[in-house]
């Protein structure tokens, strides 16, 4: 039981990085929001569940792709080819998953926040459907409240402890 579990750590991690380019360079919309089906299965905030089958490793990956993947979702909201009305609400749905993940996990710079809440202010001035405006509404009410990194802090982030003694030992000899 326990390897399976970190077969779908390991699967997780991996397969983050190639349904990011999916989002962006799909062939057609479909691809475009299945990947995005599988990037919201994949940071699904459900403690009780899955997170316990990550790794500390798997966790640390699913947090440093975050960024990427936000941002090919900020994309897709701007995408002509997702104007069915099917296909963007898709997208939206991703977005609430990732962002719920993103609230509790890793913050985002404020570049980052700032093109997503552009382009859910764009596709909310679009919107025809009440009960989809108002979950980009409550999306857009919760990139305001996210906090966020200077771009800066987030380069220079902290290393381990770890990795702080070995440097300094490396620098006495």
């Amino acid at each position: 039981m326990q390897s399976l579990l970190a077969v779908y750590s390991l699967a997780s991690c991996i397969l983050i990085e190639p349904l990011t380019e999916a989002t962006r360079n799909g062939i057609s919309p479909y691809i475009k929001c299945e990947s995005v089906k599988l990037l919201s299965a994949i940071y699904k905030h459900n403690v009780s569940t899955a997170e316990e089958h990550f790794s500390a490793s798997a966790k640390k990956s699913l947090a440093n792709s975050c960024s990427q993947v936000v941002a090919a979702l900020s994309d897709l909201l701007s995408d002509s080819s997702l104007s069915k009305a099917k296909y963007r609400d898709e997208v939206l749905q991703g977005c609430k998953t990732v962002l719920n993940y993103v609230k509790a996990h890793h913050p985002l710079t404020r570049d980052e926040l700032t093109s997503l809440e552009t382009n859910l202010k764009e596709v909310s001035t679009n919107m025809k459907s009440g009960g989809m405006k108002q979950l980009v509404l409550k999306l857009i009410d919760t990139v305001k409240e996210l906090p966020s990194v200077d771009d800066k802090a987030k380069q220079k982030a902290p290393k381990s402890t770890n990795e702080k003694k070995k440097r300094k030992k490396g620098s006495k000899k």
